[in-house]
């Protein structure tokens, strides 16, 4: 049986008790709402770009969940904000993963491949590093040490590009500039999960032999791709 929340969680809808389903979904039909409506808003009076002014939206629903009038969205907040990662990386990542592939030009993506490989290997390694020097300097409490540092960086280092490429598509920029941005975000996610594997394993205490080095590269990086030219 599906839990029932607290009256005041219902206040938004001036109802009695409702059920969780239901405050959950408040979140994300205000979200589309209000892209939707700055979607029209912007077709009218096209004065920034659109993923601009989600942002600005954004914070402010973030803001306005904190509002006691408006409990019911700050309930559906905060049951998206606690959801498990895993449910995030296994249910969310793989279609937008999918999505871009099915989108990315392969005409351009296969003449800069190196250059996408480039951004998406050594350049990630790169960023990660990056990323963890500047939080061992400007946060020593959370990260304390170049371990850690570099899960932090690991994670950070794989942005999605979903809003750049919004903006690329509206100042009009060239596909082969696109597609680099694409092709990179498909390549990343390998790479930054394999760091943050690694950085987690070495902050916890583990000491890993040649052998076990060998067998975590042959499963992530040589099993994964066959398993996907699979299916």
């Amino acid at each position: 049986m599906v839990e029932e929340v607290d009256a005041s969680s219902a206040s938004l809808f001036g109802l009695g008790d409702v059920p969780n389903g239901v405050v959950a979904m408040v979140w994300p039909l205000t979200s589309i709402c209000l892209a939707l409506l700055a979607r029209q808003l912007l077709i009218i009076h096209p004065v920034f770009p659109c993923t601009s002014l989600l942002l600005i939206l954004g914070i402010g629903l973030g803001l306005a969940s904190g509002f006691t009038g408006l409990s019911a969205l700050g309930d559906s907040t905060r049951m998206w904000a606690a959801i498990a990662p895993e449910l995030v990386l296994y249910l969310f990542l793989p279609p937008l993963v999918f999505s871009d592939g099915l989108f990315t030009n392969t005409h351009y993506f296969r003449r800069e491949s190196g250059l996408c490989i480039l951004l998406a290997g050594p350049g990630v390694v790169v960023g990660c590093f990056l990323v963890a020097g500047f939080a061992i300097a400007a946060l020593p409490d959370a990260a304390p040490d170049w371990k850690l540092g570099a899960a932090l960086g690991a994670i950070v280092s794989a942005t999605d590009p979903a809003a750049v490429l919004a903006l690329l598509k509206e100042v009009g920029a060239e596909p082969k500039l696109s597609t680099v941005v694409s092709g990179e975000s498909l390549l990343n996610d390998g790479s930054s999960v394999v760091l943050f594997k690694v950085a987690v394993f070495l902050a916890a205490g583990g000491s890993p032999t040649a052998e076990d080095v060998l067998a975590f590269l042959a499963l992530e990086v040589l099993a994964s791709p066959l398993v996907g030219l699979a299916f």
